[in-house]
């Protein structure tokens, strides 16, 4: 007797199989066999929880053995019905599906995957409104919809829902809660919850072209109408601004000679840190940004205000974000109060990522004068030290990052100190120590350890007080055959290519 268990990847399958075990001692198989748990295959206690086959046979031999049995085969599959022998269908918000199995996909199948694409249904198993509608739950014989908030929310009900329809008694209670399960295997079990994953979707500038494919499932099941939208530039590029149009003036006149931004003038959005803009800066109002950044502010600095670096902060977590793509630890050189490094841990959840550590590095107390280049001198760099010289700030970062196990601080200055990183792979790389000296002799030594792909993030490059560095990074760049992109907040990015 078989029995399928469907949904879109990341909807709940695994928590589903996890019930059927705890609570019904009801083992489980998938349609690709026992390798498709080879993610589990260290994890035996979360296999064991899973109640995971360990039996080889997939595809219709596993098909044909179900129907020959007259034992209960519960098969889990992410591919469209292949019979039509009864099914318990999965579904949940597709807004967090999606943003779920963009990061499954990048981190833990270590697949790079783009957003853009997973929306649009250009990645296995097709696209969620797609996958949906090849099984039709609601119109199939023989078929539980069951909706991942609901398994969630109402666990118990949703229990005795399966039990009752694969005609299996409840034998037993499922007593994890999912900071268990995270903390076994927290790279998989990411959130949980569709909050965080809706404002990511949300922050990403992919919200408009989910609602694009998905508005008419989203609406019939429930899950919102989507907002609003004035489409600025038309097509993927269109920005949501809902009913909030404050600070847009519509021109009457004419564009001439169809440049610039048709009739319509955007305000300001951002003001601060020597760059001035009127492009989207909506991350400035999304929570998880917002409180990263807080976390990262912690630490005041010497003149006590808010910097207002909210840019620079953001490429770097963008930075980050991209170097979880590849193999290595994080290195910090240059770290004063942690604002970025702090933001960093914050917003990725730093704890998770347990095969990596965080390398900080600084003197902690200012600048080494007897490494400014005369010209340094001449633009009177050595004066950062009436801030910089400050004996507690490394108590106060290591109070501070005490949270993260997995971060490691090292006093002193650059390059004596390169020598403590042990590690033989680095992804992301932060130079920013405001002479020109340690952050060339810190790329130099640590560029052979930087992944292909690894992220590079020069945060003095493109200022004007540090001309000196981006003629030696300029040179440094052109000696390895790879470019800088010049950012308008300052900064300079390397991207490690392949080979």
């Amino acid at each position: 007797m078989l029995v399928w268990l469907a949904s879109y990847p990341r909807s709940g399958n695994t928590f589903a199989r996890l019930l059927l075990k705890s609570t019904m001692d009801l083992e489980t198989r998938t349609i690709v066999g026992a390798r498709s748990d080879f993610r589990f295959e260290e994890k035996a206690d979360v296999l064991r929880l899973l109640g995971a086959s360990s039996l080889p046979t997939a595809g219709q031999e596993l098909i044909d053995e179900a129907h020959r049995s007259d034992d209960l085969y519960t098969i889990k599959t992410h591919d469209g019905p292949l019979t039509d022998d009864k099914a318990i269908y999965l579904v949940r918000d597709g807004r967090s599906s999606v943003i779920s199995y963009f990061h499954y996909l990048n981190q833990v199948e270590s697949a790079p995957s783009r957003l853009e694409d997973i929306i649009g249904g250009d990645v296995y198993p097709g696209g969620w409104s797609d996958h949906f509608a090849a099984w039709s739950p609601q119109d199939r014989s023989n078929t539980l919809l069951v909706r991942y908030e609901d398994l969630v929310e109402d666990t118990d009900t949703q229990i005795k829902a399966m039990a009752e329809f694969l005609d299996r008694d409840v034998v037993g209670a499922f007593t994890l809660s999912f900071d268990d399960l995270k903390a076994k295997f927290p790279q998989f079990f990411r959130a949980g919850g569709n909050d965080a994953n809706i404002r990511e979707l949300e922050a990403s500038g992919c919200e408009p072209l989910f609602w694009e494919h998905h508005r008419p499932l989203m609406e019939r099941l429930g899950y919102g109408t989507g907002p609003s939208s004035i489409a600025l530039g038309g097509g993927r590029g269109q920005v949501d601004v809902g009913d909030n149009v404050e600070g847009l003036e519509t021109m009457a006149e004419e564009n001439e000679g169809g440049r610039g931004y048709g009739k319509t003038k955007a305000a300001v959005t951002f003001d601060n840190d020597g760059l001035t803009t009127v492009h989207d800066s909506s991350f400035l109002n999304y929570p998880p940004f917002q409180y990263a950044y807080a976390v990262g502010s912690e630490i005041e600095t010497s003149m006590g205000a808010d910097l207002h670096i909210e840019w620079r902060t953001w490429i770097a977590i963008w930075a980050a974000r991209q170097a979880l793509l590849c193999e290595g630890d994080f290195v910090e050189c240059g770290v004063y109060t942690g604002v970025f490094s702090g933001a960093i841990c914050a917003y990725l959840g730093f704890e998770q990522y347990t095969d990596r550590t965080f390398w900080l590095l600084d003197t902690f107390d200012g600048l080494p004068e007897e490494q400014l280049m005369d010209g340094e001198r001449a633009l009177d760099l050595q004066n950062y030290n009436h801030e910089y010289r400050r004996p507690e700030l490394v108590d106060r970062i290591r109070t501070k990052f005490s949270r993260w196990p997995n971060i490691e601080v090292v006093q002193g200055p650059v390059p004596d100190t390169l020598s403590a990183i042990t590690t033989e792979k680095i992804a992301y790389l932060s130079l920013d120590m405001n002479m020109a000296f340690p952050e060339i002799a810190a790329a130099e030594a640590l560029w052979p350890r930087l992944s292909p792909g690894g992220i590079m993030l020069l945060d003095d490059y493109n200022q004007v007080l540090h001309m000196h560095q981006k003629g030696l990074f300029d040179q440094f760049a052109a000696e390895r055959g790879v470019p800088i992109m010049a950012l308008p907040t300052g900064q300079g990015l390397i991207i490690k290519p392949a080979g």
